[in-house]
């Protein structure tokens, strides 16, 4: 009975073997492949894999939802566009999450920008 289940599993290994894999069961790396050729789905497929995370760090960073889910937006903008141009040194997800954490920098710099030196100062002056 063993004898027969291993020939069976050995069966279907060397079956399955030739099968190329569907867009979800491929990997990072197989995707990202696919997507420097022009594969919009599968660039598609590793922007649903991620967004979550990226949202999250986002959220974690900028503490407001508009502002996460834009620069989760533009962080995946930003890496449609510089596909092309990744080496694959580091995984895809560390890549996406680096330009993710650049962008939440970008906008707290903003802000900050933003409130000026009249709100620092104050908060300076009533410290006093």
């Amino acid at each position: 009975m063993n004898e027969d289940l291993v020939q069976w599993s050995h069966h279907l290994e060397g079956t399955l073997s030739g099968a190329v894999p569907s867009h979800a069961e491929q990997d990072d790396a197989q995707l990202v492949k696919a997507s420097q050729q022009g594969d919009q789905e599968a660039f598609a497929l590793l922007v649903r894999r991620h967004q979550r995370h990226v949202f999250h760090l986002s959220w974690r960073m900028l503490q407001e939802k508009d502002d996460a889910s834009e620069s989760t937006q533009e962080a995946v903008v930003a890496a449609c566009q510089g596909l092309p141009s990744f080496r694959g040194e580091a995984r895809f997800s560390t890549w996406l999450y680096r330009i993710a954490y650049h962008y939440c920098l970008r906008q707290l710099e903003r802000r900050k920008r933003e409130q000026g030196p009249a709100n620092s100062s104050a908060g300076g002056t009533a410290a006093r």
